[in-house]
């Protein structure tokens, strides 16, 4: 899974940008404030729909222009597809797919998985339950689709539970809607743990490297307590839950936990050690998607390894390098890549440089 072609039009300080990445390591270099993240997030917006650093539509789109245009050409499995996004100032979203439009933003991260690590990456870490959740339902999106059939009736469900619990209905309005809710929180939560088990394993070999000395482990959680089922917990807990005016149990508050010598990750772990355990977490997720469906990650990497020390950017450049996924890093110092350019090539791998200034993007000869 490659990008091969990529044309970027009015995204942020980004006018037009073209670029032709190669299929290894391709480092976008520049100051801050260059436009060298904008360009990552453009990437990141064909792979997932939006940007990793704004929930606002508006800040993504040129200062005076009124659409922002993605356009890429992607070879996945020795197959070229073409993928194309238009977002305007009042958030409408077109795509096309090899000529088609679609509305199914599920098409589209489908077709083009990608991983992300930035500077705030340990919040995977350190925030709260629903970041670990998405990233354990990003994994199993692309196991099949029982997981994300059963997610959307659970998803759409739950609303109506909810639309219920605020007009302060009683129990016995509620109990048809709990039967379908747990009999498609079944199913995710059994995924979801079954899951757990498979990243725990392919999280082996990369806390091995990263953390050779600790002792890393996975704990599932469902979102209620596994001592009781989930329908008489639903019905018990509803008085709370008509206070709350929300569900409050149920797999919709399902999370994961990282331990490290049976202790909470979080407070074992330096920060550059909680960064390398979310770097290891990243590689698993991208090792199990190649090794079940034979497709590689796009792996963006935000000034990530810069925060790190020379021997522990070694090893995850090294991780990198084994995976065999094109990758895009930014840097805002080309001393950086000369660092590590000859560890990529001992390895032959592929290596583009690019350079970034003032919105604009030139291939570095």
């Amino acid at each position: 899974m490659s990008i091969c072609q990529l044309n970027v039009e009015s995204v942020r300080n980004l006018s037009q940008v073209q670029m032709q990445p190669c299929d290894g390591f391709n480092f976008i270099v520049g100051l801050n404030g260059a436009g060298k993240s904008s360009v990552l997030e453009a990437i990141h917006m064909l792979g997932a729909g939006r940007s990793f650093r704004t929930s606002r539509h508006r800040q993504l789109i040129q200062y005076e222009q009124q659409q922002l245009n993605i356009f890429a050409e992607v070879d996945r499995g020795h197959q070229r597809h073409r993928v194309g996004m238009q977002r305007d100032k009042q958030s409408d979203l077109a795509i096309r797919i090899n000529g088609q439009s679609t509305t199914r933003l599920a098409d589209l991260v489908g077709l083009f998985p990608l991983q992300l690590l930035t500077p705030e990456s340990a919040n995977l870490l350190l925030t709260g339950n629903k970041v670990r959740r998405q990233f354990l339902d990003w994994g199993l999106f692309y196991q099949g689709e029982q997981f994300f059939n059963a997610w959307k009736r659970y998803t759409r469900i739950l609303k109506q539970r909810n639309a219920m619990v605020r007009q302060q209905a009683r129990y016995e309005q509620i109990g048809f809607w709990d039967q379908e809710l747990i009999s498609n929180g079944r199913v995710i939560s059994q995924l979801r743990e079954e899951f757990v088990a498979r990243l725990q394993q392919a999280l082996l070999p990369f806390t091995h490297k990263f953390l050779p000395d600790h002792e890393v482990t996975l704990v599932y959680q469902p979102g209620w307590d596994l001592s009781d089922d989930l329908a008489t917990q639903l019905e018990s807990n509803y008085p709370r839950d008509l206070r709350q005016g929300y569900t409050t149990l149920g797999p919709h508050r399902a999370t994961f936990k990282v331990k490290v010598n049976n202790n909470p990750a979080e407070e074992m772990c330096s920060r550059g050690q909680l960064k390398l355990l979310v770097a290891a977490l990243t590689l698993a997720q991208g090792a199990l998607l190649s090794q079940q469906h034979g497709i590689p990650c796009i792996y963006l990497v935000d000034d990530f390894a810069a925060e790190l020390d020379e021997s522990r950017r070694a090893l995850l450049i090294e991780c990198l390098i084994a995976i065999k996924s094109q990758v895009f890093i930014t840097a805002t110092d080309s001393i950086f890549v000369d660092q590590i350019r000859q560890q990529i090539e001992d390895q032959a791998r592929p290596i583009k440089v690019f350079h970034v200034e003032q919105g604009k993007l030139t291939k570095h000869e």
